[in-house]
This record gives C-alpha cells, sequence and structure tokens, in this order.
C-alpha cells in the first residue's frame, strides 16, 4: 500500500494558497514540524495527523491512501 500523506499536505496547501507557516500555526505547530510532514521526512503523531485531518476535512485514511489532485475544477481523490 502507497501512502501519499506529504504529497497530500503539499498539495491541498497549494490548493489553499497558503504558506506553511499558516498552515503550521493553524494546527499548532512550528513551520519546520510542518515542512518535514511535506517532504515526507518525518511523520505527525496520530493526535497532530487527526487535527490535520480535521483541518483538510478529510479522514485520516484519505489523507494517507488516497492521492488526491484537482480535476475538472473539483479535488478528486483517487486510489
Amino acid at each position: 500500500m502507497e501512502f501519499y500523506l506529504a504529497h497530500n499536505l503539499r498539495f491541498l496547501r497549494l490548493q489553499k494558497n497558503k504558506s506553511q507557516t499558516a498552515i503550521a500555526n493553524k494546527l499548532g505547530l512550528k513551520r519546520i514540524t510542518y515542512a518535514k510532514y511535506e517532504d515526507g521526512k518525518n511523520e505527525p503523531k496520530i493526535i497532530t495527523l487527526l487535527s490535520i485531518s480535521r483541518f483538510c476535512k478529510l479522514s485520516i485514511e484519505e489523507l494517507l491512501t488516497k492521492k488526491i489532485k484537482k480535476s475538472d475544477g473539483r479535488v478528486r481523490k483517487n486510489n
């Protein structure tokens, strides 16, 4: 099974036209911590992952296992 958390975090942030700092602040994280999640260098603890999923309005499963992409003006989740 492939995991897409890093890709999805970056994609969703760019879709919202937000900086890493802005997203990190909303989540109560340091920018460098969030940047490492986006780069795939670190993985968030489960409680942080839950906060991220709520912020993104996606389930943890969707964040981890669905490659999110934009198609026809909508955000789509692909397997």
